[in-house]
């Protein structure tokens, strides 16, 4: 069967390869950016490579503090943020939430489709910066069971047709909140229509079920193979795109994204280039490299401007630098069941040294604090490993704790660079 994981994550939020040369009273501070990197809010694993200032340290836990007073600066103590400010955050910066227990509180697993997830998003937007809403108030609310009731307090103050369009939206699908109604569609419900459809969209007999539409495509290829996958995700609904535990989300070059904006608007490309042209065009293009050629032949060569994304896709089905494997696998959830790491990536970037799992998501989090940089080149890490320099090109972006620094260097080698025979 042909699994298809996480089929798409949103848009308003981002066997094949080889070796690595071949492949109180005073006002509170707002809450940090989620987006950018920053000492005292960094994960668990990270804080283990990385100093903090004590400035920054919970006054009665020693951890870290979530906040801080805006009046005093003194540290508040290390409690949780709750989930409402999350959703905050998101809606400030106009995003799809990316933290699990707030996605959950507040609907966003509820839905299925990235249109649906927008306009659920749309719908707290103009809770929080048009009615001017408490994220407080909002967490209240959810923990007294009144969250529906109050939202329709808020936005029914207003005339009906000052409401916007995301309420009416919410007034017809209240399961998001609502979970004594049931969901209008399973999950494996409408994966097995997406596959039903763009098997059709592809040019496949309208008669065959699914099983046989997965016997058919186990079939081929394996750089066909991806190319379904692709359509399966990229057709889920008409913001979707793949999500980063799928062998599409690399060889499709989304992992050359730096946000979730550029993985966006390169999922909205790809959805448009495949409306014009076939599917053996399109397969035959990525297989022989050429995909960059077939979007400037269908008139998207001004919409292509994603850093790297030529290196990827003019690899074709052929191999592509491990560093990219290991993009994809700090962006994948460690819970995630289907997905495999590339063999690559555990030589060349020392996840073969780990003796256990805490070193293992250790490893894997100061990666991903690196990758998430702005000014990280992933190319340069590339080179670095093939150096056998892991270490070195870390350290100029991190500040790692002494205490820890024969543990890192020993995490962080590998067998380059190889010797000249």
């Amino acid at each position: 069967m042909l699994y298809l994981g996480r089929l798409f994550i949103t848009s308003a939020n981002r066997g094949e390869g080889g070796a690595l040369n071949t492949d109180s009273s005073a006002p509170k501070q707002p809450l940090p950016s989620l987006a950018l990197p920053s000492p005292r809010f960094l994960p668990h694993h990270v804080r283990l490579f990385m100093s903090v200032s004590e400035s920054h340290l919970c006054r009665t836990c020693d951890e870290p503090a979530s906040r801080r007073c805006g009046g005093c600066l003194r540290v508040w103590r290390g409690k949780p943020i709750k989930t409402s400010y999350y959703l905050y955050r998101a809606a400030l910066e106009d995003r799809m939430p990316d933290h699990a227990e707030t996605l959950e509180d507040y609907g966003f697993e509820r839905v299925l489709t990235n249109t649906d997830r927008s306009h659920l998003l749309g719908l707290y937007i103009g809770l929080f910066l048009y009615h001017r809403v408490h994220p407080r108030d909002v967490h209240n609310w959810r923990i007294n069971g009144t969250l529906i009731k109050e939202i329709k307090a808020v936005y029914e103050k207003l005339p009906v047709d000052n409401r916007g369009g995301y309420y009416p939206w919410f007034l017809a699908n209240q399961y998001v909140l609502d979970h004594s109604l049931p969901l209008p569609m399973t999950l494996d419900d409408s994966i097995q229509d997406v596959i039903t459809r763009s098997w059709r969209f592809t040019g496949g007999s309208r008669a065959y079920s699914v099983p046989q539409i997965e016997e058919e495509i186990s079939k081929l290829p394996l750089s066909r193979q991806i190319c379904h996958e692709l359509y399966h995700s990229l057709l889920f609904d008409n913001m979707s795109y793949p999500a980063p535990s799928l062998a599409s989300w690399v060889r499709f070059g989304f992992c050359t994204c730096s946000n979730a904006h550029e993985e966006s608007s390169l999922g909205v490309l790809y959805q448009r280039l495949i409306h014009r042209c076939t599917f053996d065009e399109f397969a035959g293009a990525f297989e022989a490299g050429e995909l960059l050629k077939l979007m400037d032949f269908k008139g998207f060569k001004g919409h292509r401007h994603i850093a790297h994304m030529e290196e990827v896709l003019g690899s074709g089905s052929g191999p592509i630098k491990s560093v990219w494997y290991l993009k994809q696998l700090v962006e994948v959830p460690s819970d995630e069941e289907h997905f495999h790491l590339h063999p690559a990536v555990r030589v060349d970037y020392g996840f073969i040294n780990c003796s256990n799992e805490t070193e293992f998501e250790d490893l894997k989090a100061l990666y991903k604090q690196v990758l998430d940089m702005p000014r990280v080149n992933p190319l340069e890490l590339h080179e670095a490993a093939i150096r056998g320099k892991i270490f070195e090109f870390v350290t100029r972006f991190v500040k790692v704790k002494k205490n820890v620094v024969k543990q890192l260097q020993r995490l962080l080698r590998n067998p380059y660079p190889l010797s000249v025979v």
